[in-house]
């Protein structure tokens, strides 16, 4: 254990008084409810104009939710007849929070659609 601060004292004395196969998560390097990266690739095609786009922005905003409840990172993408990559303070990866945060919601707000569906196309310069 090279970290204390993982170490959930409660767990781990459960698990020393009556030890099973399954290791308590302080030893498997796992933290509560944190961890992990996503990304999200989000058709702005003109196919999803109107309530698709709309309902599409939902989704991405309470996927930012859950990935900050659960310290995660997000990535984000668009696509239509490009992919356009979308970083943030220079990063694909960020967790949601403070700046990053606000600038993230900004990207998922985004409702207008264009151009036609290319699921082939490489990304687009930043």
């Amino acid at each position: 254990m090279d970290s204390v601060e993982e170490l959930d004292p409660i767990e781990h004395a459960l698990w020393l008084r009556n030890p099973t196969p399954e290791l308590p998560r302080s030893v498997l390097r796992e933290k509560k409810d944190a961890g992990g990266q996503f990304a999200i690739l989000r058709d702005i095609s003109g196919s999803m104009t109107g309530m698709q786009s709309r309902w599409a922005s939902s989704l991405v905003l309470d996927l930012m939710d859950l990935a900050k409840e659960k310290r995660m990172k997000v990535g984000y993408c668009e696509f239509n007849d490009k992919a356009h990559m979308k970083y943030v303070d220079g990063r694909f990866f960020v967790r949601v929070q403070g700046d990053q945060q606000e600038k993230l919601v900004a990207l998922a707000n985004h409702v207008g659609c264009n151009g036609f569906t290319n699921y082939e196309a490489t990304k687009s310069q930043p």
